[in-house]
């Protein structure tokens, strides 16, 4: 209710509310391997309490599997067939309002700060665009945050109102997390761990608890967990999934690094007086394979997986209800939040997708409404030849849509690891209404979103090659398999 009043105060001409406002972009983070979305090991601390004061959606999906779409989408409610940043290094295009754009028309000053420089094309309205280089460390980048919030107060600007952008990169490969304490707390797991793995994951991925019944003392136990029913079934451990328990080890020590990292910025905010009337939103631009359809990237696929995202509200003021939302959020849902938070909706909002969150910040428990969620995949360069991916997803159903190989179509609430693809049984024995719906939904989208579009995507002046090679994304180097 104190949401709703300063939004309508600001109708009244008073200066927008709140005074903070912080975006936190996590590259490449699972829901489900953070404490408060079930996951068992203790990863997030700080970000489970963030939720456990705030509103945590239980389903939002991403618009992308790819870092630079997906964040465009966030910060214009468009999908990337639309606003047509469909890989890293992409410029978003001058005709479309960002986020920083309208917030500066709104008052606020505009600032971010980000891990990797492939990210630039995304600077327009900010007043101040602080740029990574080859995947720059948390604690770097907090630092340089805090640095410049200090030269700010020191300049007698710490009462104007803010917006941050803040994206991380540490839970992305490489990895770095071998460097950490915390790397020597996670890697290994005892019988326990194994035991309360087993219980996570029938209990939340759908998956029978007699599938374990014979391997509960083995170290297969851990390592079967990791990639689902279908591929470890050699008996002890091999290179595969060593290489699993390997990526685990790694992936969960990065969460819980990043995770102190966030802390330590939020105490230092709460110290500068910066928390006294702010919100934050916490997300991730996309998921990680981790084994899953026997892959371990983010690239080429659309499943839960590389979609299903963090997405935690949490005002420092208490002016929300705490709670977790049933309704399905979308990238493209935080601009219209965003704003309609600032205190000033902007007048235009042509070619937005999405739709603010705010009544369900205000009343959680809300029974959830189906809607139309789509998520777009463009492989980058030089894998032009591969296919571009659609998928779309209403309530339970799901419809992959491949531009050269097979579609798939997946009931969610059945099959929640997209194992038993049922695109044959509909085509031929067209049992359901939902695939033609679904797919007239998704041809719809895409010439609503290319309409008046010219097709040919803005190119960044190959600022950012070598990056890009370097951290995988053009073949060869730490991340090339995603």
């Amino acid at each position: 209710m104190l949401v709703l009043g300063l939004l309508l105060g600001s109708c009244s001409g008073q200066e927008p509310a709140p005074k903070t406002l912080v975006v936190v972009t996590l590259d490449t983070l699972r829901a489900d391997h953070m404490g408060c979305y079930g996951y068992p090991r203790v990863t997030s601390p700080f970000l489970d309490r963030m939720a456990a004061d705030g509103v945590r959606f239980r389903e939002a999906l991403a618009a992308s599997s790819h870092t630079a779409p997906a964040h465009a989408s966030i910060f214009t409610s468009m999908l990337p067939v639309g606003h047509r940043v469909l890989e890293n290094g992409h410029r978003l295009r001058d005709e479309f309002d960002s986020m920083a754009e309208l917030l500066q028309e709104a008052g606020y000053e505009t600032a971010a700060f980000t891990s990797v420089g492939f990210l630039q094309g995304l600077d327009p309205g900010f007043d101040h665009f602080d740029s990574g280089d080859l995947a720059t460390r948390a604690d770097d980048v907090v630092d340089r945050v805090e640095l410049w919030l200090r030269r700010r107060a020191d300049k007698g600007e710490a009462e104007r109102p803010l917006f941050l952008w803040l994206h991380f990169y540490d839970v992305h490969q490489p990895f770095h997390s071998t460097e950490t304490e915390y790397f020597a707390e996670l890697a290994g797991c005892s019988e326990q761990e194994k035991r309360e793995f087993i219980d996570y994951v029938t209990e939340t991925r759908g998956v029978p608890r007699s599938f374990f019944d014979d391997v509960v003392e083995s170290d297969r136990s851990f390592a079967r967990f990791l990639d689902s029913p279908q591929y470890l079934e050699n008996e002890g451990l091999d290179d595969g999934e060593k290489l699993l328990l390997w990526l685990y080890d790694n992936y969960d020590a990065e969460i819980r690094f990043l995770d102190g990292e966030l802390e330590r910025l939020y105490a230092f905010m709460d110290q500068a007086g910066l928390n006294r009337d702010a919100f934050w939103i916490f997300v991730a631009d996309h998921g990680q394979g981790m084994g899953n359809h026997d892959f371990l990237g983010h690239d080429l696929h659309l499943y839960q997986e590389q979609l299903r995202v963090p997405l935690i509200v949490h005002h420092t003021a208490g002016g929300i209800d705490n709670g977790v939302v049933k309704h399905v959020a979308h990238h493209v849902d935080i601009l219209p939040t965003v704003m309609e938070l600032s205190g000033r909706p902007p007048k235009r909002s042509a070619g937005w997708t999405g739709v603010s969150l705010l009544p369900l910040l205000s009343e959680p428990r809300a029974k959830p409404k189906d809607r139309f969620i789509f998520s777009q995949r463009r492989n980058p360069p030089p894998d032009w030849i591969q296919e571009s991916v659609y998928a779309v997803q209403a309530g339970r159903y799901k419809y992959i849509a491949r531009q050269r190989s097979a579609d798939e179509f997946y009931d969610l609430e059945q099959d929640p690891l997209e194992l038993n693809n049922l695109i044959l049984d509909q085509l031929v024995e067209g049992t359901s209404s939902e695939l033609p719906l679904l797919r007239a939904a998704l041809v719809n989208m895409i010439a609503e979103a290319q309409a008046g579009v010219v097709l040919e995507p803005i190119k960044d002046a190959d600022g950012h090659v070598e990056e890009l090679s370097a951290l995988g994304y053009l073949g060869g180097g730490a991340g090339a398999d995603d």
